[in-house]
């Protein structure tokens, strides 16, 4: 739960982050929902591999759904330099 990676390119800048959003339990269940943000896809996707790798060793069951692509900021940008002036 937090930053994962913090961007080369960009400083100060979160680049991939995992926060743990609803815990839920039942008599035999506990329900986890996070979100996993990512200035790039590949962050995203190795949040996912070690997610999957974490609940195959508990000998859990884990599901992904309602991922978005990844976005770089583009310092260059009109509107980065409306904010800059």
């Amino acid at each position: 739960n937090g930053v994962i990676r913090m961007s080369d390119e960009v400083e100060g800048v979160v680049e991939t982050s995992l926060n743990v959003g609803v815990i839920s339990t039942e008599e035999n269940k506990v329900t986890v929902l996070c979100l996993i943000r990512s200035l790039i896809d590949s962050g995203r996707s190795q949040v996912e591999s070690m997610l999957r790798s974490i609940t195959e060793l508990a000998g859990a069951q884990i599901q992904f759904s309602g991922a978005y692509p990844g976005w770089k900021p583009d310092a260059d940008s009109e509107i980065m330099a409306i904010f800059r002036d």
